[in-house]
């Protein structure tokens, strides 16, 4: 019982601290049960599909590297251009000159967008964009 109960505060502890894998890069918000995407495996997912938030905002990527953000279906959208880099970060420019990177993580199933300041965005689906069925 006294080994259960070290081993459960062992745990609780290292989910506090947040530690990552050796050689791993930690993100802000990356918690233990989240694992990376690779940048391929996250272009893959992503080039030619539109990323839908739960608070109803959509990201697309197109197959020209070109991405473009729109709070609702019928917002004319911030443009911008989009580069995948190492352990699921996207990076994007936007047309009028400010950037963001951000990181995509799984966890339990789930995708989740780690935004710079460590907000957790969870993803409620990647859909094929109407444009290039």
């Amino acid at each position: 019982m006294i080994a259960r109960l070290a081993l459960a505060a062992a745990l609780a502890a290292t989910a506090a601290i947040g530690t990552a894998e050796a050689g791993d890069p930690w993100f802000p918000g990356k918690q233990s049960m989240d694992s990376y995407y690779t940048a391929d495996g996250l272009s893959l997912k992503l080039i030619g599909n539109r990323v839908l938030f739960m608070d109803g905002s959509q990201t697309s990527f197109g197959r020209d590297g070109r991405v473009l953000h729109q709070q609702s279906e019928t917002d004319p959208g911030l443009p911008g251009r989009y580069i995948f880099r190492p352990y699921g970060m996207v990076c994007i420019t936007y047309d009028r000159g400010d950037s963001r990177c951000d990181t995509f993580v799984r966890t339990v199933g789930d995708m989740v967008m780690l935004t710079g300041n460590g907000e957790r965005r969870k993803i409620k689906g990647v859909v094929r964009r109407a444009e290039e069925n």
